[in-house]
């Protein structure tokens, strides 16, 4: 069974008119969406602003305590990794609310999977 072309029911001129008309329907739709997000994570981030500076303290504390307890090679050492992976997710929601997304994608990307390899590696299994 074969479908006809749009071409032989649809004037080209006509078809040429709907496919752009489509094409600004679905810019204007993901353009409201994205706008739409940027103002919700703005009013968070300017909700959180105030918590920016404690929370990259507090994730600097965790990194080193998890750090240290990870150099210890002791039998609770394992556990260093949730100190770790706590430090990424503070230093991630500090860094998006700071508007410093270069860092926030730093620690989502880098810390977080690393942390949460070495909680799966050495907690879980």
């Amino acid at each position: 069974m074969s479908f006809p072309k749009f071409s032989s029911f649809i004037p080209s001129h006509l078809l040429g008119t709907i496919v752009r008309a489509g094409t600004i329907v679905l810019h204007n739709t993901f353009s409201w969406m994205a706008d739409f997000t940027a103002r919700r994570l703005s009013k968070l981030s300017i909700g959180l602003k105030g918590i920016v500076k404690p929370l990259k303290y507090s994730s600097t504390v965790f990194a080193i305590a998890g750090g240290i307890l990870l150099a210890a090679n002791m039998p609770t050492s394992r556990f260093g990794f949730i100190l770790l992976a706590l430090s990424s997710g503070q230093l991630l929601l500090a860094s998006w609310a700071g508007g410093d997304r270069t860092t926030a994608l730093y620690a989502a990307a880098l810390f977080t999977c690393v942390d949460c390899l070495g909680i799966y590696r050495w907690l879980l299994q």
